[in-house]
């Protein structure tokens, strides 16, 4: 009878033991089923903020190509409206006007230097402090004042 009763342990033991191992086996294949899921969602989250990225850029750039067309219709019809000098002109007043440029009584002569240095093309000149006297000996045309 003890003999049997130590083989009932025994086995009891031992089932036990084989339960306790299934337990962990089962867990370890839950873990591994979880961080796989996880892999995959990140994977997916970044797929898709790649294509939010992606779609982005697209708009953008779809945004600056129709603003340039936008501009180059604009700047095309202002041509052949006004002719090229003129549309010229008045692009260049307008920058003038919007960078707040003071226009000052030498201009007037500066133009003329210009003339006759023959820089015949309409450019805008900014003028910095001794700016019209180097432009002046530059041309020979000095006066001997300092």
């Amino acid at each position: 009878m003890q003999e049997a009763a130590q083989v009932q342990r025994q086995q009891l033991v031992r089932q036990t033991s084989l339960a306790d191992i299934q337990q962990q086996v089962v867990g370890a294949e839950q873990g591994v089923n979880i961080a796989e899921l996880q892999a995959n969602a990140q994977v997916k989250h970044a797929t898709g903020e790649a294509e939010a990225v992606r779609l982005r850029a697209h708009g953008e750039a779809e945004a600056i190509r129709a603003t340039g067309t936008a501009k180059a219709e604009a700047y095309r019809a202002g041509v052949e409206s006004l002719g090229s000098q003129a549309y010229t002109v008045m692009q260049l007043m307008q920058i003038v006007g919007d960078r707040n440029v003071r226009f000052h009584p030498f201009r007037m002569m500066a133009e003329e230097t210009l003339e006759y240095l023959g820089v015949s093309a309409v450019c805008p000149v900014v003028w910095k402090p001794g700016g019209p006297r180097k432009l002046q000996r530059a041309a020979g045309l000095a006066s001997g004042q300092p």
